[in-house]
């Protein structure tokens, strides 16, 4: 799995995401014959886990401003305890 994926739109499709048909996830385009996946009210982490699971996919989506960049795979933060080797009785 990648570490990091940028989200841009180097061609913005000019059909109108208000005219699509309801679809299983969020509006099909008729144009196209694609589903478009509306992002706008998704947080960056549902966004990762989007693109994680289906990175062999094109995706047709709608996305705010602020979404479009690139993306950093979390890593966790190891965390030091003082309890980890001190008995506590």
């Amino acid at each position: 799995m990648k570490s990091k994926f940028t989200l841009e739109i180097n061609k913005p499709c000019s059909e109108k995401f208000s005219g699509f048909k309801k679809a299983e996830l969020d509006g099909f385009c008729g144009s196209y014959q694609k589903e478009v996946v509306a992002f706008t009210g998704w947080s960056f982490h549902d966004i990762i886990n989007y693109f994680n699971n289906n990175s062999n996919q094109k995706t047709c989506g709608r996305f705010n401003d602020y979404q479009l960049g690139t993306y950093a795979k979390p890593t966790k933060i190891k965390r030091l305890s003082i309890f980890k080797h001190i008995g506590i009785a």
